[in-house]
């Protein structure tokens, strides 16, 4: 059952990207893109369908975003410029949609919000990978 759940976690994300065309999009076809981007949003399997509905939020108000995917676990990166606007979304939609779903905390951090059913739980602080500009 673990080997079942490993193969998942690092498929399943492989999956989403490659059936949501404007998610592909997203993440190629914006050069107007700041080159500083930060972790806005990690997830795991169990929690896809609830960053999937934050993240199609924060699109259909015309936030630009990619998306990076490793360890089994599904990010959204935004720009430094649209951040603090889009952090302040994406915590009044988890809270209102009671989601489970970590949020980064701030800008310069390493610290994420643990949101469970719509209530932040703990901070946890870790890096997400050597790449991350936090």
């Amino acid at each position: 059952m673990n080997r079942i759940h490993s193969i998942f976690a690092v498929i399943a994300p492989l999956l989403l990207f490659l059936t949501d065309p404007l998610v592909a999009t997203s993440a190629s076809t914006h050069a107007d893109r700041p080159t500083q981007e930060l972790e806005l949003l990690l997830t795991t399997p169990p929690h896809f369908a609830d960053y999937e509905n934050v993240r199609n939020e924060l699109r259909s108000h015309g936030f630009i975003y990619s998306e990076r995917f490793g360890l089994g676990a599904l990010r959204l990166v935004i720009s430094s410029t649209d951040f603090k606007r889009a952090r302040v979304f994406a915590v009044d939609y988890t809270r209102h949609h009671s989601l489970t779903l970590r949020i980064a905390r701030d800008l310069t951090s390493s610290v994420w919000e643990v949101w469970e059913l719509g209530t932040k739980q703990r901070e946890e602080s870790y890096l997400i990978s050597p790449s991350s500009s936090r």
